[in-house]
Order: structure tokens, then sequence, then C-alpha cells
């Protein structure tokens, strides 16, 4: 039976580390003009290699990020999926109940009773429905209490410009972001 070893998984940051310390020391080795053909093909294989495999665990990660990024959509669409799906199930929950009290008023019943459960019609608390809105007496009116003013919030926009045009605006500041462009 042959042994098993495991091969560490190198990150990115350890490829991209190896080529900039190769760098470093052909950069240091040819300063002090120790950089012998020997050494220079020796550093030229080795940089070779740690740029090959940063190359290959960029294309790994991109290939992750895809994946996430597929997988986020994937769940945004079952979200889609499952409201319909729970408008449908409401849809045929509403339709059947309407069926079974339209029975029960064919057949003058107000329960119907099975081994284990039982369905039965009940008034509701009495509807009320306006048909003509403008006959309606002035003492039936109300007026609709106002909504508090909303609280003011900081202009950002006009923040960044005068930030950006040289004033100085207490509690601000402008802070250049970074982000990820896979191409």
């Amino acid at each position: 039976m042959a042994a098993l070893s495991l091969v560490p998984k190198r990150s990115l940051f350890s490829y991209v580390q190896e080529v900039e310390d190769i760098a470093d020391l052909v950069d240091q080795l040819d300063r002090a003009e120790e950089l012998g053909p020997e050494a220079s093909e020796q550093l030229s294989h080795a940089l070779i290699q740690a740029i090959a495999g940063t190359r290959q665990k960029t294309d790994r990660v991109c290939a992750v990020l895809a994946a996430y990024e597929a997988g986020e959509a994937a769940a945004r669409a079952e979200c889609d999926r499952l409201d319909a799906r729970a408008k449908y199930f409401a849809r045929q929950r509403e339709r059947l109940e309407d069926y079974i009290l339209a029975v029960l008023s064919a057949s003058g019943l107000k329960r119907l009773d099975g081994d284990t459960s039982s369905v039965s019609a009940r008034l509701n608390p009495p509807k009320l429905i306006v048909d003509d809105e403008a006959s309606i007496p002035r003492q039936f009116f109300r007026l609709p209490e106002p909504a508090p003013p909303p609280e003011p919030v900081p202009d950002k926009s006009l923040i960044r410009k005068a930030i950006a045009a040289g004033a100085v605006v207490a509690g601000c500041r402008l802070v250049q972001g970074c982000r990820l462009v896979r191409s």
C-alpha cells in the first residue's frame, strides 16, 4: 500500500509573495554584482515557476468567485421561484375555501365533519363598503394625523463636492475604497 502524503494548499498571497521575494533577491544580487550566470538561470527558473503558480492560483480564485456569484444568482432565482410558489398555494387555498363555502351554502349545512377534522361556515364581522364617498356626510370624516416630518439626512453628494473642492466638513472625510474586478 502506498503511503499517503498531504500536499499543503498555497494561498494566492504566498505565490505573490514568492514572486516579490525572488525579484528582491535578483535586485540585491545585481546591485552587489554577485548575480552570476548560474544564479541568474536558477532564479529565472524559480521566478517562472512562481509566476506560473500565481497565474494558476489566480485562475482558481476567479473560478471560485464565479461559482459564488452563480450561487448567489441561483439563490435569488430560487427566492423568486419560492415566492411565486407560495402565491400559487395561497390562490389554491382560497379557491378551495370558496368552493367548500359554496357547497355548505348550497346544501344548507353549517358544518361538515370528517374522521379527524371538520369545516364550518362562520360569519365574519360586517365589512363596510363605500359605494359613493362624495355622498357621505362630513361628520363621518376624520383628518388623518399628519406624518411627522422626516429627520434631516446628510446630503452626501453636496458634502463630497465640498470636500473635493478643499472645504473642511466636520465629521466627514473622503475615503478611497477599492473593489475587485474580474476579467
